[in-house]
């Protein structure tokens, strides 16, 4: 668990400690040796300690090779996750985040994929918050209707609580980068213009963009297509604040629609 020692790592860490079967060794890591040896004295179970730092090569890479998965809350990505997945790629260790960027996720993906796929490594980005809620949202509606229709999937969610400082700097990094090159969209409705600030009226809220990675991955999940149907479209068009709960709106020809039942979630939590 790289980054135990951080506000989400040290949650992280502990329900690691709480649910992880007892012959699975885990190890938090992170720069401070003493904090690491405060984070492992509150968990209830022996972890082992490992000293480690995104300005250090060779530190990333011990820490690598001395295991099979690498979980890190270490961000902003764009500016320290680079490193770790080429640490773990390189030595040969699956590797998971919480990112919400999508400039890291394009980054590593153009850095790393070949090596990662000829080595048979798993890099696994955005599995917190980003995008876990879309995700499963995406996958709940879309087995809930037709399957030989076109789909375009709209997400609502609310919620209250404050960001973490890690969490904060990554999204003024979202917010305050260059945009990306435009690429050719051949997917039907994925070009589609994000509404402005509007009034939902099926959930009697204000709903507020945000510009998030959540689309493009649950349009990359496996299986998409067999799973939408022949044209499908996935939008993240909203967060406004409230009672954490979530709402799932689909629509498509013949005017039929499917939602969820509300649920809790904890921001930018581990799924």
């Amino acid at each position: 668990m790289f980054g135990a020692t951080g506000f989400v790592g040290r949650l992280c860490a502990a329900y690691l400690a709480a649910h992880a079967p007892p012959e699975v060794r885990i190890a938090v890591a992170g720069r401070s040796r003493d904090k690491l040896a405060a984070v492992a004295a509150e968990l209830g179970r022996e972890v082992g300690i490992i000293v480690a730092d995104t300005g250090d090569d060779a530190a990333l890479a011990r820490m690598a090779a001395s295991t099979r998965v690498v979980l890190t809350t270490v961000g902003p990505y764009v500016r320290y996750g680079e490193p770790v997945v080429r640490a773990c790629v390189e030595q040969g260790a699956d590797y998971l985040d919480l990112t919400g960027e999508p400039a890291f996720v394009d980054r590593i993906i153009a850095l790393h994929d070949e090596a990662a796929r000829a080595r048979g490594v798993l890099v696994l980005p955005c599995c917190g918050f980003d995008s876990i809620p879309t995700d499963l949202g995406v996958l709940w509606t879309t087995r809930a209707l037709p399957r030989d229709r076109p789909l375009t999937i709209a997400g609502y969610l609310e919620g209250r609580g404050k960001f973490s400082g890690g969490t904060l700097a990554s999204a003024l990094g979202v917010l305050t980068s260059p945009p990306p090159p435009r690429k050719p969209r051949s997917e039907s409705g994925a070009g589609r213009k994000r509404p402005a600030i509007h009034y939902q009226r099926e959930l009697g809220r204000w709903g507020l963009p945000l510009p998030t990675i959540d689309p493009v991955i649950a349009r990359a999940r496996p299986g998409c297509a067999a799973t939408t149907g022949p044209s499908s479209a996935t939008r993240t068009t909203s967060r406004c604040r409230g009672s954490t709960t979530s709402a799932w709106r689909s629509r498509a020809s013949g005017r039929w629609s499917a939602r969820p039942r509300s649920a809790r979630c904890g921001a930018c939590s581990p799924a």
